[in-house]
């Protein structure tokens, strides 16, 4: 603020003439106006952020994925071997899906057509189908896949990437034929998972090395 002015973040000024707020921006000014009485003062805020309130889902919520289109949330119930289906127009739980033991980690595909949920200690993938939320498969590769907690997809969907803890691991499945092409190596206790937006390297949190290992897809 200085003197009659104001500078606003986006580089334009609000300035006070007698009892009219106009705003400028660069060279010339837009339009537009308050009017303010005699003797008021305008104070700009920023919004504050509050809570909608709370939604009761299953025992120990470990992860949660959103589809694309924003409709449904979906959570990963460690102790109750569940995912919780929330409609987010309502925030009510529409339905509630029995998966695999102990669902640490959940990621929606990319078209929003399924959510795949990542059992740790069960050693499988749930993947639910997200139309009529059921579980219409079970991906439990076998050699290499121990105690999986995070999952993510390439943009285009073709890969999905799965971070094994106990066995220090992230294996590649291709979502077609939901078998393994590829078993990488990565550090101690990876947890979680994501890939760039341009789908070229994927990130790997090892919770037990303390470090990220950066995987070329």
């Amino acid at each position: 603020v200085s003197g009659d002015r104001v500078d606003l973040a986006s580089g334009g000024t609000l300035n006070l003439k007698g009892p009219v707020l106009y705003e400028r921006g660069g060279t010339g000014s837009i339009g537009r106006g308050v009017a303010l009485a005699s003797g008021a003062s305008l104070t700009p805020t920023d919004p504050t952020p509050s809570t909608g309130g709370s939604i009761g889902v299953g025992s120990l919520p470990r992860a949660l994925a959103v589809t694309p289109d924003g409709s449904r949330v979906y959570t990963a119930d460690r102790n109750s071997d569940s995912a919780s289906v929330i409609d987010t127009a309502t925030n009510t739980v529409i339905a509630t899906v029995t998966v695999g033991d102990d669902p640490r980690g959940i990621a929606a595909t990319p078209d929003g057509t399924k959510v795949w949920v990542a059992n740790r200690t069960g050693d499988s993938i749930s993947v639910i189908r997200t139309s009529d939320n059921v579980v219409i498969q079970t991906i439990a590769p076998g050699s290499g896949m121990d105690g999986p907690t995070g999952i993510a997809f390439k943009p285009d969907g073709s890969r999905a990437y799965v971070a094994n803890a106990n066995s220090d691991n992230v294996q590649v499945i291709n979502t077609a034929t939901s078998l393994v092409t590829a078993t990488i190596v990565v550090g101690d206790g990876p947890q979680r998972i994501a890939v760039l937006p341009g789908g070229t390297h994927a990130y790997v949190t090892n919770f037990n090395s303390d470090n990220v290992s950066v995987i070329s897809t």
